[in-house]
């Protein structure tokens, strides 16, 4: 009996074996991490509305709040653009691989 691999593989290792049996625990990784993305950024989201309202308290100094909020929004940016994009890199890599008639191996870049 195969026992399942460790989930700190990565999506690249599981491509690269070619067992059908791994493309339901890939399946599962992808929503997982599809899952971590959305709550990250549900806690962004968060974020944006508490620096919002203490904004609105308006004890704290205006400009220093502006800039936290910009700093914020330049962290969300940047983390969406980075891990956004190689998830992006990942699901076309598999539509070029799923795409492929099933005895055609697709080579690995």
């Amino acid at each position: 009996m195969r026992s399942t691999p460790n989930a700190a593989l990565t999506t690249n290792h599981l491509l690269t074996k070619g067992d059908p049996w791994l493309t339901p625990i890939l399946a599962a990784c992808l929503n997982r991490v599809y899952d971590l993305l959305h709550r990250l950024n549900a806690s962004f989201a968060r974020v944006h509305r508490n620096m919002a309202a203490l904004e609105q308290v308006g004890i704290f100094d205006p400009l220093m709040m502006q800039v936290l909020s910009r700093q914020h929004e330049k962290l969300r940016a940047g983390a969406n653009y980075h891990l956004l994009g190689t998830m992006r890199r990942i699901e076309e890599r598999d539509r070029e691989r799923f795409s492929q008639p099933p005895n055609e191996e697709t080579p690995n870049p």
